[in-house]
């Protein structure tokens, strides 16, 4: 699992919600979804070292992509 399940928890539970096993899996899918798809994002803008300012730029990106999609 990327994410850790019990800050994610602690955070829903701060508001009142609470998260079923199977949701928390969910979660963790899309994280892993948005991860992959920023890795490919990086690969093809041919970025060897992601930083903050090369992070955005990317996001900007992948949101315009998503955008036209």
């Amino acid at each position: 699992m990327i994410i850790q399940t019990t800050k994610v928890r602690r955070l829903f539970n701060d508001s009142g919600i609470q998260v079923s096993i199977d949701a928390m899996e969910m979660l963790n899918r899309d994280y892993e979804k948005q991860i992959q798809r920023m890795i490919s994002n990086v690969q093809w803008c041919n970025v060897k070292r992601l930083n903050n300012v090369t992070f955005w730029s990317i996001y900007r990106r992948d949101r315009m992509k998503a955008d036209i999609t």
